[in-house]
């Protein structure tokens, strides 16, 4: 019988392996022509677009545990983790969160008969961010670049809440 445990876990991400993303869209968009005029999309480039990425190799580390409790019946669980973030701060945008981060969380699970009831909560951090020179440009449908678009100041935080019900029958 167990009454706690302690993990530590490193991580090493090949996020650096992604440079680019590129798609290929089909068909027509108005671009701000008038109203039954359209252009193919990315005629120069036979649709394609790509997305400068310019990730770099990441690493992580966890820690957590649990106690438990009343002849394991309940058990409490703690735990943190910091992650470097692949982004370079050039590079920051909002679709893919890819910044430096740490979280703490909580947890429990009440074992009654063949359930587990399990309830957790975890808070992430992202220190804050501000980009005067980025290097994201939005997309246009002419296949010309864009203009920079993730200047400016990044300000997140995450709260995640758990709930769940597992049945061992």
């Amino acid at each position: 019988r167990e009454w706690f445990d302690v993990e530590i876990a490193l991580f090493f991400e090949t996020s650096g392996e992604v440079d680019e993303m590129t798609m290929k869209v089909e068909g027509q968009a108005p671009n701000g022509l008038a109203e039954g005029q359209a252009i193919a999309l990315n005629p120069s480039n036979d649709g394609k677009f790509t997305i400068e990425r310019g990730w770099k190799h990441t690493v992580s580390v966890r820690v957590g545990g649990d106690v438990n409790l009343w002849q394991g019946r309940i058990s409490l669980m703690w735990g943190g983790f910091w992650d470097k973030g692949a982004a370079p701060l050039a590079y920051s945008r909002i679709d893919y969160m890819a910044f430096d981060r740490f979280g703490v969380s909580a947890g429990a699970i009440l074992r009654l008969w063949k359930l587990e009831f399990k309830f957790a909560y975890m808070h992430v951090f992202y220190p804050d961010r501000v980009v005067t020179d980025g290097r994201v440009h939005h997309l246009q449908g002419t296949g010309l670049l864009g203009t920079v678009i993730n200047n400016g100041t990044y300000q997140v935080a995450m709260d995640i809440f758990s709930a769940g019900i597992t049945g061992r029958f």
